[in-house]
């Protein structure tokens, strides 16, 4: 995720920033501090090497523009915005010299914000491709373009109607009307998941569940919505999605929609229909190419499940037939490699999580980080030797030793349990949730977590009780009861195995 920064004296303004962008950006954007002077932002930001800081001028103990020119001189790939009610011509003047990327005048409208945090983010993407902030080790970046998974079966209808169900259930999606929307065009080649990001937003503004995954200059939608898509709003996003794309490239984006379909086994039919929009459009002398990428990312998503099958039945043949397949593509539409290494990345992260979900061959989350550091720390004129040297660490792992658990299951679990630990919740309730047998989540969770699947709830429930304990002046007795234990006796045993003292002494401590 893009790490951003905001600085401003006001609370009122650090809070609605800290809004705004959890709602707009939360699965690009990571907010990691909001400063409250210019001292504090120069500070924090030397620690956490943010991609983006949103910043005041007018600011207590440092001003605006002078934390800007030091952190320019020390942190000069940061971009940085200036958000103040001071709008005169000197201070925009400065602003500019400094080198920041944008200055908006309070009070500005959201759509500026939208415009100028949208453009900082495709270009992150465009040109750093495996960046830095891929680099850090947050297990996010296993889960980058996740939406692959799911998108592309089912335009394709590899799998059957009832792992795409199972499929969409862990996005959360398990009912709704749905549309498919495709976009054709050669900016779409150069832009990372950051990207569609940054689309999906403009989406959800018409739907309750944006699905969204792109591949070479090809990008797919499926938007999801109980209720029939208000025209207006889906059009609004279409046009946003046309004028995000020409900043960058000004050919013509062609676009295809498909109308309103009901069920899962239908979503082929939506794919089809879409795309035929998109081929009517095309000038005639661009329809065959069109045609032809269309047909060779088909040929892509199913050499990947072909790949991986040849992989889980031990079928060397099998594995390395399609492993060449996949690299004739990628040289086709990718030959100088300059984006081979993010692709192929992408797609080996995929092949890692759809092994896990669907397999009983569990590859360990330490391999997947070591496997991506390869491509972080790779060349792109290495792209084709590092795709092999992943695939044949994953082959090795598969030979050596069967892993059970399931990732994505856990990750769905924890969020849950940290939702609902208030909840008179256990084991069998977290899997009837999830639609798995408890026998199952209970072996992922050890194989995953290093623990149990009590030991995790317990350890969430103990964390809050010490929160409120700092906090409130709630008695012990009502802590307990208010994290979710039925007998405040249990909740002191395991407060004390948990924290080696009791709660009352927990308590003491914090009044001395």
């Amino acid at each position: 995720m893009i790490r951003v920064m905001i600085a401003d004296d006001e609370k009122f303004e650090r809070e609605y920033l800290t809004k705004f962008i959890s709602e707009k950006y939360g699965r690009v954007l990571k907010l990691v501090f909001a400063a409250k002077d210019g001292a504090e932002l120069v500070s924090k930001a030397l620690e956490l090497n943010p991609e983006i800081i949103l910043m005041d001028i007018r600011m207590p103990r440092l001003d605006g523009l002078e934390a800007a020119g030091q952190l320019k001189r020390k942190l000069p790939n940061t971009a940085l915005v200036i958000l103040s009610a001071y709008g005169q011509f000197s201070y925009a003047k400065q602003a500019i010299k400094l080198g920041v990327k944008d200055f908006l005048v309070k009070p500005y409208l959201d759509e500026e914000l939208e415009e100028t945090l949208n453009r900082l983010i495709a270009l992150m993407d465009m040109d750093e491709d495996i960046s830095e902030k891929e680099k850090s080790g947050d297990m996010e970046i296993l889960y980058g373009d996740a939406d692959r998974d799911i998108v592309w079966p089912m335009a394709f209808q590899i799998r059957g109607s009832s792992i795409l169900k199972k499929d969409l259930q862990l996005f959360g999606i398990r009912s709704g009307s749905f549309k498919c929307i495709s976009f054709y065009h050669d900016s779409i080649m150069k832009m990372g998941s950051g990207g569609c990001e940054v689309i999906r937003s403009f989406f959800r503004q018409a739907s309750d569940h944006v699905l969204v995954s792109s591949i070479f200059k090809q990008m797919v939608l499926y938007i999801f919505s109980d209720e029939e898509l208000a025209y207006s709003e889906l059009n609004t996003a279409i046009r946003k999605t046309r004028e995000y794309l020409t900043d960058f490239d000004q050919n013509p984006v062609l676009c295809g929609v498909s109308g309103t379909y009901e069920t899962v086994e239908q979503a082929g039919m939506a794919f089809s229909e879409a795309e035929k929009y998109v081929e009517d459009y095309a000038l005639p002398e661009s329809q065959g190419s069109f045609k032809e990428m269309l047909s060779d990312i088909e040929e892509l998503c199913k050499a990947e499940d072909r790949m991986r099958f040849g992989i889980l039945s031990k079928n060397r043949e099998e594995s390395m037939k399609n492993r060449d397949r996949i690299i004739k593509i990628f040289r086709k539409y990718e030959p100088d490699g300059s984006m081979m290494l993010r692709d192929s990345w992408h797609l080996i992260m995929s092949e890692i999580r759809k092994m896990n979900y669907h397999s009983e061959k569990r590859i360990p989350t330490e391999t997947a980080l070591m496997i991506q550091s390869l491509f972080s720390e790779g060349s792109p004129k290495d792209a084709e030797a590092i795709f092999e040297k992943a695939l044949s660490i994953i082959d090795r792992i598969s030979e050596d030793k069967v892993f059970s658990g399931n990732a994505m299951i856990v990750r769905k679990a924890k969020e849950f349990l940290n939702e609902h630990y208030k909840e008179q919740i256990g084991l069998q309730t977290v899997a009837d949730e999830l639609e798995v047998s408890s026998g199952y989540l209970s072996k992922s969770f050890k194989a995953q977590e290093g623990k149990s699947f009590t030991e995790y709830l317990t350890e969430i429930r103990i964390e809050h009780s010490m929160q409120l304990m700092r906090e409130t002046g709630m008695s012990i007795t009502e802590i307990s009861y208010e994290v979710g234990f039925q007998d405040p006796g249990y909740f002191g045993k395991c407060f004390k195995k948990t924290e080696k003292i009791s709660p009352s002494e927990y308590v003491a401590l914090l009044k001395t």
